[in-house]
């Protein structure tokens, strides 16, 4: 009937990512991880949207700068 109705949340004091690991996961894997990207922003942020579409291409070929900026701003929206 619900999800997260019991119990307390907290938002983290820290986010560690290491973009590394990301180079280990298949193109599959990736775009299912940017489809997530895509929902959130969607949801919160249109000109995160915007941001994705012009490096989408640097996304997929896994490029850290663009990698540190999605997981950045992901985690922005998330919270």
């Amino acid at each position: 009937m619900g999800k997260n109705m019991i119990g307390a949340f907290y938002q983290p004091r820290c986010v560690l990512a290491d973009t590394n690991t990301l180079v280990t996961l298949s193109d599959r894997e990736l775009r299912s991880g940017l489809a997530e990207v895509i929902k959130y922003g969607l949801i919160r942020d249109i000109s995160f949207i915007e941001w994705l579409e012009s490096n989408v291409e640097c996304l997929i070929r896994r490029d850290a700068f663009a990698l540190s900026e999605v997981i950045e701003r992901s985690c922005r929206n998330k919270a």
